[in-house]
């Protein structure tokens, strides 16, 4: 199984979890995206 990110978007358009993700440190984005790829690589 390949996993993909989606993002949730409102009927105008914005992606307000992608946003709220982007305005963070660059540590926490960081980690967010080591979460992704965990989650990827052990398909959970």
């Amino acid at each position: 199984m390949t996993w993909q990110v989606e993002f949730y978007v409102d009927s105008d358009g914005n992606e307000p979890v992608k946003d709220f993700i982007l305005v963070q440190s660059k540590d926490t984005i960081a980690e967010v995206i080591h979460v992704f790829k965990l989650l990827r690589e052990f398909n959970i």
